[in-house]
Formats: structure tokens, sequence, C-alpha cells
């Protein structure tokens, strides 16, 4: 990476120039990526990366974020695992999983990780739009 103040070659994740300390990438505090200096907003996730306004001027109270949640869950799930084999049903619950997850990935829902046995959620999946900006 190459300082834009002297112009040196710099070993690549190096936040300051070796030569003249010049600040060479400025972390996003939402995310962590890296930004060039002077950029305003993030370019993974589109928050500023200028200094706030002057503390009374802005509320420091929680953010209000929306976010979409999603819930599925197989109808009658109970009923027809309690008739098979239990290689039978793992093998219906895999299959179902990865066809949800493959649909609705592609419309950018995160899926939290499958549930546990006996946590309650059985057939069920929860996921979120948004929920990297916002906290759950």
């Amino acid at each position: 990476m190459s300082c834009r103040g002297c112009g040196t070659e710099n070993r690549a994740g190096r936040r300051f120039c070796s030569q003249c300390g010049a600040l060479l990438e400025v972390a996003c505090p939402a995310c962590g990526a890296a930004n060039e200096p002077g950029d305003k907003f993030c370019g993974e996730c589109g928050s500023t990366l200028t200094e706030q306004p002057a503390a009374g001027t802005q509320s420091s109270g929680p953010e209000r974020r929306l976010v979409t949640v999603l819930f599925a869950d197989l109808v009658g799930f109970t009923t027809l695992s309690e008739h098979r084999d239990p290689e039978e049903v793992r093998e219906l619950l895999s299959s179902y999983f990865d066809r949800c997850r493959t649909l609705i990935e592609r419309y950018g829902c995160e899926l939290r990780p499958r549930p546990a046995a006996g946590c309650g959620l059985g057939s069920g999946f929860l996921g979120s739009f948004s929920s990297r900006f916002a906290v759950l």
C-alpha cells in the first residue's frame, strides 16, 4: 500500500506509514473493515467514518434499527417423524434445511445456526435480514 503523504510503499496490513507515520487506512467502527483515509463512509457496511457531532448535539441513547426476522417450520413434522425410522427423519431434515438455506440465502437472509437437539425449535429455523447492522 502506498502512502498518500510521502509515496513510500508499505507492506499490506499496516495502519501507519513506516516513513512518515501518516494514517494508511481507517478501520470502520461498525464492522472493522479497512477504508482509505478521506473516505466518509465504509465500503463494506455503509456506516459513517467521520467523527460524530459533539456530545449534547446527538442523542446518546439506544438507536432503533429495523430488522426483518423469518421463522419457518415444517407443519406436521412431529406426527410424521413418530412413524419413521430416525435415520430417515434425519435425512428428511437435512434435505429440508439445505434446500431452505439455499433459497433463503439467495435473498440475503442470514440463517441462525441450526438448533441443537432438544432446544425446542425441532424442524424450525430462524433467519434475519439486515442483522449485521443491528443487535438482536
